[in-house]
């Protein structure tokens, strides 16, 4: 069988993100956002959101959680990059 290798997040190997999602844990809870449109029967989701032109899924990742939800976040490793 032949065909495209993609990663979970749906990236061909050496390819770069394009979103970066931030997993939130606090004290044994998962934070979601709720999409103001859902797409396809997704309702719910991590925060997440397009990397900007110079910068890195970490800091994309922090910034969209502080857009979407007030919060401010610091990144403390990389999941799946």
């Amino acid at each position: 069988m032949t065909g495209t290798h993609t990663t979970a997040a749906g990236l061909r190997p050496g390819h770069e993100p394009s979103v970066a999602p931030a997993v939130i844990l606090h004290d044994g809870c998962v934070l979601l956002v709720r999409r103001t449109v859902p797409e396809g029967t997704l309702l719910w989701q991590f925060p997440a959101g397009r990397i900007e032109p110079g910068e890195n899924p970490q800091h994309a990742a922090v910034r969209e959680t502080g857009e979407e939800t007030g919060l401010c976040a610091t990144a403390i490793r990389s999941l799946g990059y």
